[in-house]
């Protein structure tokens, strides 16, 4: 068992990020380098654009997730006199999962909100951009994680 979890096991993404700060501008900063890579002349504009469509994936992602089975089960304390909510068997398989499904629903919602915007951040090919700045920044926080995880076992 990884922790007393309150949270639902498709959250991590969302939440453990929250936790470690220095997660989340890891992970903009490589959707940044990345998206600055897909720019037709040095003079379009990420930065903005990008924080808006990560806003708008996390709060979507974050509403999603609540809809996923949670890993949390019931747990009787005090000889059943009183009952807590714990991580169960499924939660560490489920928020393992939650990265690839967050990801997905990233990069079709940040797709959504930054298709618009192609020409003003000079991006010709918007689709393979956000697929690859997703999975990079993906792959960073989750790796954070599993640095957390094993860190504290």
């Amino acid at each position: 068992m990884i922790a007393n979890v309150i949270f639902p096991a498709f959250l991590s993404p969302h939440v453990g990020s929250i936790f470690f700060p220095p997660a989340i501008l890891a992970a903009l900063f490589v959707e940044a380098l990345i998206y600055s890579r897909f720019r037709a002349t040095p003079n379009g504009r990420v930065v903005v654009p990008m924080l808006l469509a990560n806003l708008a994936s996390w709060v979507v992602g974050a509403a999603i997730a609540f809809l996923l089975p949670s890993g949390l089960v019931p747990q009787a304390v005090n000889n059943g006199a009183a009952t807590i909510v714990t991580s169960g068997p499924d939660f560490e398989m489920f928020m393992y999962l939650s990265f690839p499904v967050a990801c997905v629903i990233s990069v079709v919602v940040e797709y959504l909100v930054l298709r618009p915007m192609k020409k003003r951040m000079q991006i010709e090919r918007i689709g393979p951009a956000v697929i690859v700045a997703n999975i990079a920044s993906y792959c960073v926080l989750f790796g954070v994680l599993l640095v957390f995880i094993h860190g504290i076992r």
